[in-house]
């Protein structure tokens, strides 16, 4: 796993009297964390401070063992793999194999390594068959699949995702939060930003809590379960917890609430 360490940094856009991230500490070590926060609350500009696209004003921040700094950002963004909340922010080649053949070409590959690196990324994501396809003509859903591709080729240890929910049909969003669990599985470390309280609660261990670029909490989840900090987030209580709240139950899942929610004989048992 990705050691990645922030001790007081700040980060402020053009205006440096209203910064966008404001003394923030934190040692990322789970392998599934979530931030969460209002929009403007400053999670995308968190993940590109650790994807090192920015430089922090103030404070340091220490991934894989080097201070981040200008001549140290290079060989950090090695570890790293993120994709963005708009997947056409990052396909630009006239095919999707093009498109993932980019980073693993650009790591100094032979054809052969190439060609064998993206067949495994597109086969993982299941869209070998979109191969020959421009990414322009994909649905926002293959698109996203196709992004990630790209990204899981390169083979990162940590993967660094900006709203990876949004837009997505319920099938498509299930997809997406198996792949996620499935990348954690292999071994990769997965930090993402996302605003649905309901969405991390079932897939994450830890959760970041901002608020105008302020650490709010953090924890399990006992942090999104605490409502009067989860309403100053601007963000509101995850309908499973406000559902069993009352009992000793607490399930993440629509499967797990159905369980508990009924007997053996079928009654219901809260």
């Amino acid at each position: 796993m990705t050691n990645c360490f922030f001790d007081n940094v700040s980060y402020a856009y053009q205006d440096p009297t209203a910064p966008t991230l404001r003394h923030f500490t934190y040692d990322f070590s789970s392998s599934k964390t979530a931030i969460l926060g209002a929009n403007g609350s400053g999670k995308s500009t968190l993940l590109h401070l650790i994807d090192t696209l920015f430089e922090a004003n103030e404070g340091t921040i220490t991934i894989h063992h080097q201070q981040v700094h200008q001549r140290s950002a290079k060989a950090i963004r090695k570890h790293i793999g993120f994709v963005f909340d708009h997947p056409e922010n990052q396909l630009f080649a006239p095919t999707v194999f093009e498109d993932i053949a980019f980073g693993p070409k650009n790591q100094g590959m032979s054809k052969q390594a190439v060609t064998k690196t993206v067949y495994e990324a597109a086969s993982f994501m299941r869209i070998t068959d979109l191969l020959d396809h421009s990414p322009y003509h994909l649905s926002l859903g293959q698109k996203k699949k196709t992004a990630m591709a790209g990204v899981i080729a390169m083979k990162p240890d940590m993967l660094l995702f900006d709203e990876p929910f949004s837009g997505l049909d319920p099938a498509s969003l299930q997809t997406m939060i198996d792949t996620l669990n499935q990348l954690e599985q292999r071994g990769h470390q997965i930090i993402l930003t996302t605003h649905d309280v309901d969405i991390a609660y079932q897939w994450a261990d830890d959760f970041l809590l901002l608020k105008e670029g302020t650490l709010l909490a953090h924890g399990g989840t006992e942090v999104l379960e605490n409502e009067s900090m989860v309403q100053e987030a601007n963000l509101k209580l995850p309908m499973l917890y406000r559902l069993f709240q009352h009992t000793a139950e607490r399930p993440k899942t629509v499967e797990e609430a159905r369980s508990y929610m009924f007997s053996e004989e079928g009654g219901p048992c809260v």
